[in-house]
């Protein structure tokens, strides 16, 4: 994990981080947001997370929608998971990264699309604290053609990912 975040801080400029006691990197891209990156050796790999920010209260119901409809297939998340932890009413962007499917330049990619999602989501939770109410439950409408492609295909292994999120 080390080598990825060293070389992945190295190719866009970052200070690269120390590990805590807990060996947990904590990279902090801007003013705005911090990824950690953890070790899973139950999975010979790793995971990345990140707070997104504060769900607002009043919204948590469209944006909890948003947020599932993100997640499924991956529409608005990419290999990234959203999550939410009710301690802090917080928005979370979760990452697991395989130490065996993985290569320097294919893990920078994943950060890439990583950082491009987690601003995405930051601004779409900004975004929310500044409308009104309304009676709609997601930001988006989902694609029914969408879906009936994916669940048709759900004996491929990518699309088995869903159950697992």
């Amino acid at each position: 994990m080390k080598e990825f975040v060293t070389e992945f801080c190295k190719a866009k400029g970052f200070d690269v981080p120390e590990p805590s006691e807990k060996g947990v990197f904590s990279l902090v891209v801007d003013e705005k947001s911090s990824i950690s990156f953890e070790n899973n050796p139950k999975e010979k790999g790793f995971f990345a997370y990140a707070l997104i920010g504060e769900v607002p209260s009043g919204k948590q119901k469209q944006i909890f929608s948003s947020m599932m409809e993100g997640n499924l297939f991956g529409r608005d998340t990419g290999h990234a998971i959203l999550s939410y932890h009710s301690g802090s009413n917080t928005a979370i962007l979760f990452q697991r990264f395989e130490l065996t499917k993985l290569d320097t330049e294919t893990f920078i990619k994943e950060m890439d699309q990583y950082l491009y999602r987690l601003t995405y989501w930051r601004d779409k939770l900004e975004e929310a604290k500044k409308q009104k109410s309304s009676g709609s439950g997601s930001f988006s409408e989902l694609d029914i053609n969408e879906l009936q492609r994916h669940s048709s295909n759900l004996d491929q292994r990518d699309n088995m990912l869903i159950y697992y999120a």
